[in-house]
């Protein structure tokens, strides 16, 4: 099997940085490269390129890889508002989808969210929602999309909403379909991970149930 050059954005957040971990052990990726606002702790054999979100065009040629694995996202309270949620959760992943394609990238490797539809009321499943579709109108010979449910992980910063998710999923998982149960990072990572190692054609979008069958993890 060749090695698939990589890339990845969004390597500081909770399922990025298990994609980075898993990748970064995995001989069949190389180069692995990361695209980060400020310099992170990595290990020796990834390539990090610091760029301005703002000013992606500036660093095209460094927006390139066989598989591009974009992990960026944020929350309503932590951006500050919804322009700037925006920008992030839609203007800076298709932009760095964009600038990959244009540079041959062959896989794009997305992660969006349960519920997500363009069409939706609830600005954050309506953005993903654009994002899906914006994304599939770049030519990618593969697309492969993910759609986790309630991640579980240990983030840096308090969530409310996911304390309050986890309580109710640990009282009541027996009643919940497959696909609303929680699911851990690592096991997203590595659905994804083994995602970017087959030779995927067409776009698939993957729920949070099948996430879990193709991370091989129960």
């Amino acid at each position: 099997m060749l090695k698939k050059s990589v890339l990845l954005a969004g390597a500081t957040g909770l399922v990025g940085n298990e994609v980075l971990k898993l990748l970064a052990e995995h001989e069949q990726f190389d180069p692995l490269a990361i695209v980060t606002r400020r310099p992170i702790s990595i290990p020796e054999s990834v390539h990090q390129h610091q760029v301005d979100f703002d000013r992606l065009s500036d660093y095209s040629e460094k927006i390139r890889g066989d598989v591009v694995i974009i992990a960026l996202g944020t929350t309503l309270k932590k951006a500050g508002s919804k322009e700037a949620f925006y920008k992030v959760d839609f203007s800076y992943c298709y932009e760095i989808a964009r600038l990959a394609r244009d540079n041959g990238a062959a896989h794009l490797l997305l992660i969006s969210s349960m519920g997500a539809d363009q069409n939706s009321r609830i600005f954050y499943s309506r953005v993903k929602g654009e994002l899906e579709a914006a994304v599939q109108k770049l030519d990618y010979p593969a697309i492969s999309i993910f759609r986790p449910s309630l991640l579980r992980g240990d983030r840096k910063e308090f969530r409310l909403r996911e304390e309050f998710g986890k309580i109710f999923d640990s009282l009541f998982s027996f009643l919940l379909p497959a696909k609303y149960k929680s699911i851990h990072a690592r096991t997203v990572a590595s659905a994804m991970v083994n995602a970017a190692l087959q030779d995927a054609e067409g776009v698939r979008i993957i729920e949070s149930d099948e996430i879990k069958n193709m991370a091989k993890i129960n």
